[in-house]
């Protein structure tokens, strides 16, 4: 911005310096001395106010042409700043839809924990329900066993009744024989 700064005053002082040009000229031809009607020489190789005042307009339009290459260039840049400034901000949200990505990654495997960990506590309830009908079944394996200590209790008593239904009738027979 400084240069286009400078190129303006350049600009405003090639500006005056023309206005002083034309009226210098205008002052000369005011001031001069009756015209002389008889053929003169005029020198024409010599440079002339004229030739200095084109020379300046020259000047000053080569520097209006480099004040608009320069704002050109100015607004050029400031396009050209946007830009940059607009890639930084899709550079910065590139970034974070990597992260929302990485965070979806860690959320789809935190679900699949949570879907494992429900399976083991579902593993877990099967097992304790296993456990309970193993230690139900221990328990009708003994009772199994105490039926059989049973049922051979009661062969043995029966045939300890007639063990006593034998001795009876011995001694029944032994009361007569005697």
């Amino acid at each position: 911005m400084v240069s286009i700064d400078k190129a303006a005053i350049v600009l405003t002082l090639a500006i005056v310096a023309i206005a002083l040009g034309v009226a210098a000229s205008g002052a000369a031809t005011q001031n001069a001395s009756p015209v002389i009607t008889t053929p003169t020489m005029v020198p024409t190789a010599g440079p002339t106010m004229e030739d200095g005042a084109a020379e300046a307009l020259a000047e000053a339009e080569a520097l209006a042409e480099t004040l608009a290459e320069a704002e050109a260039l100015a607004e050029t840049l400031a396009e050209a700043e946007a830009l940059a400034e607009t890639l930084a901000e899709a550079e910065a949200l590139a970034e974070t839809l990597a992260e929302a990505e990485a965070l979806a990654e860690t959320l789809a495997e935190a679900e699949a924990l949570a879907e494992t960990l429900a399976e083991a506590e579902a593993l877990a309830e099967t097992l304790a329900e296993a456990e309970a009908l193993a230690e139900t079944l221990a328990e009708a394996e003994a009772l199994a066993e105490t039926l059989a200590e049973a049922e051979a209790l009661a062969e043995t008593l029966a045939e300890a009744e007639a063990l006593a239904e034998t001795l009876a009738e011995a001694e029944a027979l032994a009361e007569t024989l005697a």
